[in-house]
């Protein structure tokens, strides 16, 4: 039979995910009398049980989860051309040649 959305869903959260994620592609899901779901090639991907409210089923996110967020992290101090070099220096060198960059990078 076909997977209704609508009235049923995954037994666990992964179940839940993995079904979100084939619905988004508008793949045809099958189920079978144990609470399989299958796709439109045969290919078992979670367990499904009937929803205790009707009509909910499945919740879909449409706001997307995790990744990159734009402005996110440490700030660039260096442009962007810059190259990562390693020596070796006293702490007093270091410190002159931070106001040293800074002077040049004005």
């Amino acid at each position: 039979m076909k997977f209704d959305e609508f009235n049923y869903r995954g037994i666990t959260t992964p179940d839940n995910m993995i079904l979100r994620k084939y619905l988004k592609k508008n793949l045809e899901l099958t189920m079978d009398d144990n609470g399989r779901v299958y796709t439109e090639s045969g290919k078992y991907i979670a367990d499904a049980v009937e929803a205790l409210e009707n009509g909910i089923g499945i919740e879909m996110q449409n706001d997307p989860r995790g990744g990159a967020r734009k402005n996110a992290g440490r700030k660039k101090i260096a442009p962007a051309d810059a190259k990562v070099r390693g020596i070796k220096m006293t702490d007093q060198e270091h410190a002159a040649v931070k106001k040293l960059l800074e002077k040049l990078r004005k």
